[in-house]
């Protein structure tokens, strides 16, 4: 069964969320013998700065879209060196069989307009329509040396789809990764402003504010418990 989506449930930016939760980790440290009425200690405090740091070396989705772009790049200047060698034999097919007969098996239409994946798969007809007719071709020039580099360059590009699709992954699973430690930090963070408030309430208003979390329109004052 597939797992459920994360979905956020703070209102914030991730680098708000991160600096309120050092600002909370502060107070609850100044407040320590206060809150430890309220089974908050050192430890609790400990505990919340490394889910603060978790969260913070989570990648950014910036980072991951700027290994994409260098993914899709790669893939597509393979793309445009396959696209070439492969009208350098269209040509050579083209005067050999004057654009009939065997010249079809190729199936050269439309290339400038062909998908990642159609693009590979003419490069593979390509090789192996120019083998079988390696003798023909070769009299408009065609060389072993010019199948082999054709045979790499497909292999590569075909390589180059991989990788970026495995970058695009890497950000939708980052994505969902980055949410769920947001989640966790933030349900913390709510927690403890909670016992702050109620601690300060009723004696200490400069204190009960530095419990607050502002998010913009909505102010956090619901506790979140976390999931059992």
């Amino acid at each position: 069964m597939p797992k459920n989506e994360e979905v956020r449930i703070y209102r914030m930016k991730d680098a708000d969320l991160k600096q309120k939760s050092d600002h909370i980790a502060d107070n609850v440290t100044r407040d320590i013998e206060d809150f430890e009425s309220r089974h908050v200690t050192s430890d609790t405090v400990t505990a919340f700065r490394q889910l603060i740091a978790t969260f913070d070396a989570a990648p950014t989705d910036e980072e991951l879209e700027g290994d994409i772009n260098d993914a899709t790049e790669a893939k597509y200047v393979l793309g445009e060196q396959l696209r070439v060698a492969i009208r350098k034999i269209r040509n050579m097919a083209q005067l050999q069989y004057n654009g009939k007969g065997k010249y079809t098996s190729f199936g050269f239409q439309d290339m400038a307009n062909m998908s990642d994946n159609e693009l590979y798969r003419l490069a593979k007809r390509v090789i192996r329509v120019s083998t079988r007719l390696a003798d023909d071709l070769a009299t408009q020039g065609f060389t072993t040396a010019q199948l082999s580099a054709l045979t790499n360059l497909a292999a590569d590009f075909d390589i180059s789809i991989d990788v970026q699709q495995s970058k695009m992954e890497d950000r939708t699973l980052a994505a969902q990764q980055r949410i769920m430690l947001g989640n966790t930090l933030y349900m913390e963070l709510i927690r403890l402003c909670s016992i702050g408030k109620s601690l300060y309430e009723d004696s200490d208003e400069a204190k009960y504010n530095d419990y607050i979390v502002d998010e913009g329109n909505n102010k956090a004052e619901k506790v979140v418990s976390p999931a059992a």
